[in-house]
């Protein structure tokens, strides 16, 4: 089943806005979902990954139902599918996003190790930065708070991700450049086989701008810096 990118958005917010969190936790117990067990504080990062978990075993509709019928005065059906020349470029705009992190944005910048209080199970911090726990402002009058964890510094080379997927092959000379061409699974892969994990757009979003809210890596000067 295939479940538009628009929609699942539009169920996320309306979750967030309508259950408080007593709620969200019955509502992932009707959905044998470990509340307790999915990343992130607070009550909008648990939506938020509650969704993308349902999401990824293929039962939006089952969720729908059940938020149904725990509200059944509001209109759980997808809204985004009544258009205007407004909400098409928001929704183009919103693609071109999308689309650039899942060409490979996560695997080059955001594979990383999330780990509390340093466990001493990670098997190496070599490479990483640790960025410190921070409230990232999802909307304007909402954040979602993310806990301490690692990201590494660079991007998976071609090399690094030809040693561990094996199956992948890059121009001569090319090594050293970042891995590219791969799609979601072929990123989660990866981070398995190393004993890490794919960020949330939360963590991607923190490690990229700074606790600071930076517009570019480096600060708010987008002339600072002269790329190749």
């Amino acid at each position: 089943m295939i479940t538009k990118k628009s929609y699942v958005a539009q169920l996320r917010r309306m979750i967030n806005d309508t259950f408080n969190e007593e709620e969200l936790r019955t509502l992932a117990f009707d959905l044998q979902v470990d509340y307790e067990s999915l990343p992130g504080q607070g009550k909008a990062a648990k939506a938020r990954e509650l969704v993308a978990e349902i999401g990824r075993s293929d039962r939006i509709p089952e969720l729908v139902s059940d938020c149904a019928k725990m509200r059944p005065n509001l209109d759980w059906s997808d809204q985004s599918a009544v258009t205007t020349p407004e909400t098409a470029a928001a929704t183009s705009r919103r693609r071109l996003i999308r689309g650039a992190i899942a060409a490979g944005v996560l695997l080059v910048l955001g594979t990383i190790a999330f780990f509390l209080l340093r466990p001493p199970t990670l098997p190496s911090y070599e490479g990483m930065v640790e960025i410190k726990a921070d409230a990232y402002p999802d909307r304007p009058l909402d954040t979602i708070d993310v806990d301490n964890f690692w990201i590494d510094r660079y991007e998976v080379t071609n090399a690094q991700y030809q040693e561990i997927a094996g199956d992948y092959e890059f121009p001569a000379g090319k090594a050293d450049l970042p891995a590219h061409n791969l799609s979601w699974d072929d990123a989660n892969n990866y981070c398995q086989k190393v004993d890490k994990r794919l960020p949330t757009e939360a963590e991607w979003v923190l490690a990229a701008q700074g606790p600071a809210g930076w517009l570019y890596p480096w600060g708010n000067d987008g002339q600072a810096v002269t790329l190749p």
